[in-house]
Parts: structure tokens; C-alpha cells; sequence
């Protein structure tokens, strides 16, 4: 088998690979990313005379130079370069592929003379296939008025007067809620009373939350994307109604 990280290419059948996966879950407990971890265990082997280390020392600088650089695709390959399931490109990941830990573990035996033990490790976090549209969703429906309106009219001595001042009082509304979106801003709900409205559009507020760290090329993943809004209502009788639980 053949470890590729890059245009870096281990020797074949020197370096075994294990796997590790991480599911991290939002409070919903719906999977938002899966962390895989990659371990490294291989030897580097001397191609000249076991007395001359000089062979090994140049193989040493170029394994070191091919992983101090993060943004590498990664994967395991056969002997003849056809990929095998565990192939991994950087451009699929939030953050790229990270080179984490660069070890030289043991000093017995034959270490840099005839050969060089080493272990690696690479992160890389991705997010799932499939996964919910939202990452959380809220919405409140607040209702005032629409009915008859009394007072208390206040006296010198004794208790006051009541009185009815209006048979009718407007009555006022608002729908207001947040949606967190996963990688795009979700679609706001429609109005609950669409004939009944203040104004045509909904007040919004766009919120953009980077999760994880920045890409190879240094750009910000853009994760959570989250919206609010706001719809006013207005209307000469009583709003009933109820919130939506989720659009979509």
C-alpha cells in the first residue's frame, strides 16, 4: 500500500495507517461534524551502507518539509496508484487537512543507520452528508387588543368609577423569531396574517458565525448562519393564531 499526503509519497508498504472518527453533535443531538483523525506509523530505510546515515538524513528533511504544510489532500493508495475508499480531499474539509504531530518514537536497534521509525498524525473535519436544515429554529406571535378597553375614573372620596372608554381598540401583533442555518441562511417564515400587515417585508437581522478554523487558503469557513425577523400586524378585531415549529 502507498501513503500520499500532497505531491509527498511514502515508500510503498512502509507506513500503516489507522483511523479515527469523532461525531460532534449540536444540542439537538443532530450530528454538525464528524472529526477524523489520521495516524501514521511507518520507517524511513536507509538506501546506502548502514554506516553512512547520510541517505536517511535527506529523508528525514524531505518528510519534514512535505508535512509542516497543512492543506494536502491525503489518502491511502494500492500498489498500482488506484485510490482506495480511504482517500480524503482537502477542498471537502472545513479547515483543510492538518498536519497535528511529527514523532521519531524509538532509538534501539538499527534508528539511523538502516532505518527511522516515525509516526504522524492529520486532523480533518468535515461536515455529514446529510444533515438538518436547521440547526435550531424559535418564533414567538405576541397579541394586544381587539376588544372593548375600560378605566377607572378617580374620585375625592370613596372608590373610583368604572367606565368603558371604547367599544373597539385596534388590535396590534408581532411574529418574531430566529432560525440558525447550517453553511446558507434559512427562508424566513411567511406571515401568519398576511392580510393584516404594518408594512409588506419583515424586519431581518443576518448574523454570520465562523465555526472551526480557516481554510488552507485562509478564508473563513461561514458555518452557522443565522437570521431573525420581525412581522407587525394590525387589525381592527382580534388576531388568533400560533407560531410555526419549522419551515422546511
Amino acid at each position: 500500500m502507498i501513503v500520499r499526503y500532497g505531491n509527498y509519497q511514502h515508500a510503498i508498504n512502509t507506513t500503516g495507517l489507522t483511523i479515527s472518527q469523532e461525531v460532534l453533535e449540536d444540542e439537538a443531538q443532530v450530528t454538525r461534524q464528524i472529526v477524523t483523525t489520521l495516524n501514521l506509523e511507518g520507517r524511513l530505510r536507509n538506501a546506502l551502507p548502514s554506516a553512512n546515515p547520510t541517505g536517511l538524513h535527506f529523508k528525514i528533511l524531505e518528510m519534514q518539509q512535505a508535512y509542516s504544510f497543512a492543506g494536502r489532500d491525503f489518502g491511502l493508495f494500492n500498489d498500482d496508484g488506484s485510490p482506495t475508499v480511504h482517500v480524503w480531499r482537502n477542498a471537502d474539509t472545513i479547515g483543510g487537512i492538518r498536519p497535528k504531530m511529527m514523532a521519531f518514537p524509538k532509538y534501539q536497534g538499527g534508528e539511523y543507520c538502516t532505518y527511522r521509525s516515525f509516526t504522524i498524525s492529520l486532523t480533518l473535519t468535515q461536515r455529514p452528508l446529510i444533515y438538518p436544515r436547521y440547526s435550531s429554529f424559535t418564533e414567538t406571535i405576541d397579541i394586544q387588543g381587539g376588544g372593548w378597553v375600560a378605566d377607572v375614573k378617580e374620585v375625592n372620596f370613596g372608590r373610583g368609577v368604572r367606565q368603558r372608554l371604547r367599544t373597539h381598540e385596534k388590535c396590534t401583533a408581532t411574529q418574531s423569531g430566529k432560525a440558525v442555518g447550517r453553511f446558507t441562511y434559512p427562508d424566513v417564515p411567511p406571515p401568519i396574517w398576511p392580510t393584516e400587515l404594518v408594512r409588506p417585508e419583515p424586519k431581518i437581522n443576518k448574523v454570520a458565525r465562523p465555526v472551526g478554523s480557516r481554510s488552507a487558503t485562509g478564508r473563513v469557513v461561514l458555518e452557522e448562519l443565522e437570521i431573525s425577523w420581525v412581522w407587525e400586524f394590525v387589525s381592527t378585531s382580534r388576531l388568533e393564531g400560533d407560531p410555526h415549529y419549522r419551515i422546511g
